[in-house]
Parts: C-alpha cells; structure tokens; sequence
C-alpha cells in the first residue's frame, strides 16, 4: 500500500477501502491499532516490511505445520463439529447451556390433543478462552541478508512455533487444561471430563490376551445403553498405531489379509481408528461424532501476528489461536464419551 491511497480521519488512518490501516509510523502501539480495528487481528499484519510474498510463504509453513501437528482436531473441522465466532480476542470465556431432558413425542390422530409442554431446565455454564500462542521473530539484519542473497526467507522458526501451537492444543482436546477456571468453567478433555463413562479394556492392546475388537464392540454398547446412537469415532494412544496395522485375519487359500483397524472400521457406525500422540498410554476413547457431544470453539482461527521493538530493528512474531474444545453432557451427566483404560 503507497502512502498516497492512506488519508487520515478523526485521527485514524484509512486506507483505500475505508477501514483503519496500520501503516509503519501512522498507528501507534499495538492495543490502539486493536482498538482501532474493532480487536481485528488481521490489522496487526503489514506490508510496509514483509510483502505479500512473504506473508505467503509465512503463512503456509504456519498452517502445514500446524495441521500436522493438530489430527484429531483436524477431523473434529473437518466434520464440521466447531462453533466460530468472530470476536474472540474480546471475549475470555464462553457462555452456553445445559438443559435437562425432555419428555416424550405424542402420537395421535387429532391436532387437538395437547402434546407435553414440560418446562426444560437451563442451566448457564462458562467455558475459558485462553489464547495458544508460540513467539518467534526476525531481526533487521537476517532480513536484509535473505534480500541481499535473493533468496526466500528462512521460515523454520515459524513452523516450530506453529508445530507447538497445534501440540498444545490437541493435547488440549484430549487431557484438558486445569489452569483457567472461569464461574467454575473448566475446560476438560476426552480423558477427563468428569460425564465420561469408564470402561476396562480386556488388556493393553500390545499384550498377550488383548481383544480390540471385542473392546470397542462393548464400549459402543455402553453409548447405545446410554442414548448415544452414533455415528464414532475412535482414538487411540499413539503406541498402539502398530497394533492397528496388525493382521487380524492372516491371508491363506481362502481369504484375504486384513488389518485390526481394517475390522474395527467394519463394526456398525465407527467413522475412524486413529491414534494420538497425546493421549495416555493404553488408552482408547470412543466418542459420538455430534455437537452435543463435542466440538470444538474457535474464537480466532490460526494467525501470524507482526509488531517492530527495539527501534524498529526487530519483527516480533506470533502464531497463535483461540481453539479450545468442548466435552459437553446433559444435567443427568449422561455423555456420549467412553474412556477406556486399564483397571
């Protein structure tokens, strides 16, 4: 953006289509430049220093990264279990419901017949926002030294930060995050939510004596047992991904070979079998793939945030996102979560 397309009104600089601009020098700090731009982050991202090349390289790293990084949160998107919302850096915590359950459908053959208008119980509940963040940033000097050499900037320092981002928060899906309380709002993960239901797995699925199948046949049961119908998904701790690719049935004359995870997708309603590098050891979670049972929240999406320190000879970076999950259960506790483990 040249300085001729910027003109300055009531204090702010706009640019060619009318919204605050940030150019170096015009905007002040970086909470007036939030302000400024209604908590847009997006305002934070310049390109009187970086271009729109840079941003682009930047910016794919970031996100190859993460996603990487980010597999069963990833599925959870894809699914489009998520609730977004697009102020998120203004808000610190999530207010949502819990209702109890309500009573039966009435059949009849006559409209006039007064269906069941029991009064459902609300209750408010609170969930933290917490931002996941990773810092890096680029000084005066390596940036002149990428041009002088025309060569691409070095953009390691900004996946590692992204890889942490996304660890961070699917480790976040799965065991939670005690440290923000918000109106005792916490936020709690698949292996700890307080609703979960418990199961004991036959035996460590690397052992002697381990049936998979017959575990996540019983664990579906005790969802259908409690109302839950499907459609599941499964996840695994990380080291039992060489079990998966096991042989369940073993070639001969007369079939064909077939992996652990080949059969377990053939059960009623299972979606996936995939295992995580962040949940305990011998652990296997089975979990009703609908918004009542889990989703994630997105308060802001994956960013690359910019601000210049000691005298502009410094480009901080950082990646971050608000992204939390949500594990939720009725008033009853009744949850489409089971949590097997061991006894």
């Amino acid at each position: 953006m040249s300085d001729k397309t910027l003109q300055v009104v009531q204090g702010l600089v706009l640019g060619p289509d009318g919204k605050p601009s940030v150019a170096s020098g015009t905007a002040g700090d970086v909470m007036r430049r939030l302000i400024q731009c209604n908590m847009d982050v997006s305002c934070l991202r310049t390109n009187d220093i970086l271009g729109d090349k840079d941003w682009e390289i930047i910016d794919t790293v970031v996100l190859e990264h993460a996603r990487r990084r980010q597999v069963a949160v990833a599925e959870l998107m894809r699914r489009n279990l998520v609730f977004r919302f697009s102020d998120g850096l203004s808000a610190t915590v999530l207010e949502y419901v819990d209702m109890g359950v309500i009573g039966d459908a009435t059949v009849s053959m006559s409209p006039r017949v007064r269906g069941d208008k029991s009064q459902i119980n609300y209750v408010p509940r609170y969930m933290p926002l917490p931002l996941t963040f990773m810092d890096w940033d680029i000084d005066v000097r390596t940036l002149g030294a990428s041009r002088r050499a025309g060569r691409p900037l070095d953009t390691t320092w900004a996946g590692r930060a992204a890889d942490r981002v996304g660890e961070a928060t699917e480790n976040m899906l799965f065991n939670g995050s005690s440290t923000f309380t918000v109106e005792s709002g916490v936020i709690y993960g698949l292996c700890d939510h307080p609703s979960r239901q418990p199961y004991h797995l036959t035996a460590a699925w690397d052992a002697s004596g381990a049936n998979p199948v017959r575990d996540v046949r019983l664990m579906k049961q005790l969802a259908v047992n409690a109302g839950f119908y499907g459609p599941y998904g499964v996840w695994t701790s990380g080291g039992y991904d060489v079990v998966l690719d096991d042989d369940y049935v073993r070639a001969s004359t007369n079939n064909t070979a077939k992996t652990v995870r080949q059969r377990l997708l053939e059960l009623r309603g299972i979606e996936f079998v995939q295992p995580c590098d962040f949940m305990p050891a011998n652990t296997v979670v089975l979990v009703q793939l609908t918004p009542d049972v889990i989703r994630m929240v997105e308060g802001m999406p994956l960013q690359n945030l910019q601000w210049k320190t000691e005298g502009d000879l410094v480009l901080n970076m950082k990646v971050m996102q608000i992204l939390v999950p949500q594990i939720r259960a009725d008033q009853d506790g009744n949850c489409g979560v089971i949590h097997g483990h061991l006894a």
